[in-house]
């Protein structure tokens, strides 16, 4: 799942801290959009949607921005 996409390494590791000080999982990954070096946060790896819909739905409850993504996008 997705929770984040920072143009800045720094911001993303914030993110990422403040979820695992939530008891939740996250990687800090390095990418590129558009030409430009960017660091997607996720937070857990799922092998059914519903289990991620459902963090999803629980985050965004704490007022945090999440999506779920399919691996690889």
């Amino acid at each position: 799942m997705q929770v984040g996409v920072f143009s800045t390494e720094d911001r993303a590791s914030q993110v990422a801290s403040d979820l695992r000080a939530r008891g939740q999982q996250a990687t800090v990954l390095k990418t590129t959009l558009n030409g430009r070096d960017a660091w997607r946060v996720q937070a857990g790896l799922f092998n059914e949607r519903v289990n991620a819909e459902k963090l999803a739905e629980r985050l965004r409850s704490l007022g945090v921005q999440a999506s779920v993504v399919p691996s690889g996008e």
